[in-house]
């Protein structure tokens, strides 16, 4: 098991909450990059071994790890160095916040790890007895034992046992209060709070086809690539809602300030079509849900993008660091619609049906003009079979329809 992290009060704290912001099991849209003294020495020769990594992915027991927060104690931008007693306390710390699975490393002149996303780490109760959990906070660990005499702040990924993960209890779905304690936890450095403080995130929750209520399941976009893929398969002439929550980032006792920035739908628009191309901010913890209609089938997988832009500028994407609006970039790939196995059961089973309806037709029609019509060398039909074969051609008539109706419909 691994631990892999980003520092909260230095210039990439963005990253911290990037892996917070889609499902379980998609891959975050861009692989983590580190510099190659970021990852502890030991597990770094480790991945850099073609057959060493190869049985490292495989492993279920080590391509497991848990994504999380690093600080290094600053207490304002201005300080470029945290003092002393600052970079003791905080140095050592790692806050875990998700659990992820490793997928695959790339190494030349840096460190590119990709990895799915899985549950959330819970938060903690300051009071076990409150049972409305009003009062939570982060679980950070030290890492002294396993960084040792190395510069602390700076070893973003090591190895970590099993064991001393074993009290943090995970979730499916983000813990309620998360934002909030970005904002306010004291197990943060002031410049990591003050960096998440007025932050407006938006959360892609789930996806469904229209008209269902199942979530799609992310899946391998492209399985013969060497570095996976994992996300959202649409299908051209289906919509599909995507539901999102959006939150800004406060302290419990803050005001929120006006908000100045709306999310932008950037497609690609050419192969996408949107319900709506704006999710307007109009305060805070709040849903949004539009509909995606794939126009076109893709040979490989793409991002849908939604990008903070100021209402008085649409065109303007706000700069990250500076404007605190995080972008969301989605995987998906769109597939034509092809015919499922559903779909060539119910147009096999309406065929058969059909000529079974045909032939009970032709059999009635013989038996009734028995006697009427006597066809010379032809085997005489008992009219007392009539109604036996007037019931076998409704039997296959309603089937027939049935099946005709749902080949009609093309359901999956």
């Amino acid at each position: 098991m691994f631990i892999m992290s980003t520092i909260a009060d230095g210039p990439y704290w963005p990253s911290a909450l990037e892996p917070l912001l889609y499902p379980t099991g998609c891959s975050l849209y861009r692989p983590f990059s580190y510099q190659k003294d970021f990852v502890l020495p030991v597990l770094l020769d480790e991945l850099a071994d073609p057959e060493r990594l190869s049985t490292f992915l495989n492993d279920s027991k080590r391509n497991r790890g848990v994504f999380g927060i690093r600080l290094r104690g600053r207490t304002s931008e201005d300080e470029k160095e945290a003092t002393p007693e600052n970079a003791e306390k905080y140095g050592k710390t790692f806050i875990p916040l998700r659990w992820v699975k490793l997928t695959s490393v790339h190494i030349t002149d840096s460190v590119q790890l990709s990895f799915t996303l899985g549950d959330y780490i819970d938060l903690k109760d300051k009071d076990p007895k409150d049972k409305d959990r009003k009062d939570q906070q982060f679980q950070p660990i030290s890492l002294q034992d396993e960084i040792g005499s190395l510069k602390k702040e700076t070893i973003l990924m090591v190895e970590i046992s099993s064991e001393k993960m074993k009290p943090f209890e995970k979730v499916n779905q983000l813990p309620e209060g998360l934002w909030t304690r970005l904002a306010d936890d004291e197990a943060l450095s002031p410049l990591a709070r003050e960096h998440f403080r007025g932050t407006t995130v938006l959360r892609l929750v789930r996806v469904t086809e229209r008209g269902s209520t199942s979530a799609l399941a992310p899946a391998s976009l492209e399985p013969d690539r060497e570095d996976k893929i994992y996300g959202l398969k649409l299908t051209t002439g289906k919509a599909f809602d995507f539901e999102f929550a959006y939150n800004r980032i406060f302290g419990p006792r803050e005001s929120g300030e006006q908000f100045l920035y709306d999310y932008a739908f950037g497609g690609p628009s050419e192969h996408f079509k949107a319900s709506r191309n704006t999710i307007r901010i109009t305060g805070n913890y709040r849903t949004e849900s539009l509909w995606v209609q794939p126009i076109v089938a893709q040979p490989a997988s793409v991002l849908l993008e939604w990008d903070g832009v100021k209402r008085t500028d649409k065109g303007q994407v706000g700069d990250l660091r500076i404007e605190k609006i995080m972008p969301l970039r989605v995987p998906v790939i769109s597939e034509a619609y092809f015919w499922s196995s559903k779909r060539i059961t119910d147009g096999a089973g309406s065929l058969v049906f059909f000529v079974l309806m045909v032939i009970c037709v032709y059999l009635a029609y013989r038996a009734a003009t028995a006697g009427v019509q006597p066809q010379p060398g032809v085997q005489p039909i008992s009219p007392a079979l009539l109604p036996i074969l007037l019931a076998g051609v409704s039997l296959f008539a309603g089937l027939f329809s049935a099946f005709l109706k749902d080949f009609i419909k093309g359901q999956a």
